[in-house]
């Protein structure tokens, strides 16, 4: 058929139809018309009348007539059918096949063709050993077999080394089906996995930090509810996944600021800052939450990702420091020195202060400090002036 590899479930009565030309059908019918209007006239008249075999033509050209426009149409819808099907299946995604039992292939689409890169007369009656490796042909051989011994579908997934492309991951279904004629046959779709496993396999190395992270780590949905936790995460706040699963973050932060919280997030994508969490025991804690919203191919989010670190230890270090300071200022302050050269009386003693006025030692000390005076007297004054003998 326009020399393309016959689909395997067309029947016998279309087999016919492209193997006996038409005219030939046209001609055939006429003269088994005459045929039997001759045997007719001789029968009922002992000789053959022209009649006969004029009413004989005429009849059978317009029942050959008849059958012609209804093998037209039958070829027509069939050929139709066929056309739908080869453009369903050569537009599809996925890789499609037809084998015999002897493995040799009857049947590839366009995908097939596109990623193993063999044109029909590559592929039209090989078998898997003629177009793949020793182990993936043995491989493909087996699941064949399977098929075939059991009698039902079987799921496939397996490693093929194409051109160019090298080696990719294959998964998908092969089924057994049988034609008209009762001949058994494997038939298969597979689509190419390897981004997806690639993708998978980093998921998996994704998944496997975060769970190991020592940052509580928590994954919400859009309306806010939580999806999933690290270890971390439930190790800070106490809850279990079960007893946080589709709740919000307002069961720790309060329903305000995780409006307020929620809100930015929807604003802009992103939140940071300090936020005071209540855990399930009631302890309070100052944590750091920085959260951002995680987006597809076009740009929309799917879900949003915060990140916690508890820094209530910090907090009150903090706390603790800016205290001392306080204090230490506050002593300073407190604190007045007394610095430069002084002049003093070498009699009396007096100090000039800075508006050039003369003060006693203790009045001039006592104005620029918070020292206080009491009056005492040194031993040596003592001796000097009350001393019976001075």
């Amino acid at each position: 058929m326009d020399g393309k590899a016959p689909l395997i479930c067309e029947n016998s009565l279309a087999s016919w139809i492209r193997q006996v030309s038409l005219w030939h059908f046209v001609w055939l019918s006429i003269l088994l018309s005459e045929v039997l209007t001759s045997g007719m006239s001789l029968f009922f008249h002992g000789r053959v009348t022209v009649d006969y075999l004029v009413t004989g033509g005429i009849v059978s050209l317009l029942v050959a007539s008849i059958v012609i426009v209804l093998i037209r149409q039958a070829q027509a819808a069939l050929h139709d059918s066929e056309a739908r099907f080869r453009a369903f299946m050569d537009h599809s995604p996925a890789a499609a096949f037809m084998k015999d039992e002897a493995g040799r292939i009857v049947y590839f689409n366009k995908t097939a063709e596109r990623v193993t890169q063999k044109s029909r007369d590559q592929w039209q009656r090989k078998a898997a050993a003629e177009l793949f490796s020793a182990d993936t042909a043995r491989q493909l051989k087996e699941q064949d077999e399977t098929v075939l011994r059991t009698d039902s579908p079987l799921e496939v997934s397996h490693t093929i080394s194409l051109p160019e492309a090298g080696p990719t991951e294959w998964w998908g279904f092969k089924f057994p089906f049988r034609d008209a004629s009762g001949r058994r046959f494997v038939g298969g779709m597979v689509v190419d996995v390897t981004e997806r496993k690639r993708a998978e396999e980093r998921l998996a190395l994704y998944r496997e930090a975060v769970a190991h992270s020592n940052d509580a780590i928590a994954i919400i949905d859009l309306q806010g509810n939580y999806l999933e936790q690290n270890g971390a995460h439930r190790r800070l706040l106490g809850y279990s996944d079960e007893e946080i699963l589709g709740r919000t973050p307002a069961i720790h932060l309060g329903e305000e600021p995780f409006a307020a919280i929620a809100g930015e997030l929807a604003r802009s994508g992103a939140y940071r800052g300090e936020v005071t969490s209540r855990t399930k025991d009631g302890s309070a804690l100052v944590v750091e939450l920085s959260a951002f919203a995680v987006r597809d191919t076009e740009g929309m989010p799917v879900c949003y990702v915060g990140i916690k670190r508890d820094i209530t230890w910090w907090k009150k270090e903090e706390e603790a420091r800016e205290k001392l300071v306080g204090e230490l200022q506050e002593a300073i302050a407190k604190i007045r020195i007394l610095e430069g050269v002084l002049s003093i009386c070498m009699h009396c003693k007096n100090i000039r202060d800075e508006q050039n006025h003369w003060q006693p030692v203790e009045v001039y000390v006592r104005a620029r400090s918070d020292a206080e005076f009491s009056h005492g007297i040194c031993p040596e004054c003592l001796k000097r002036h009350y001393s019976k003998d001075g």
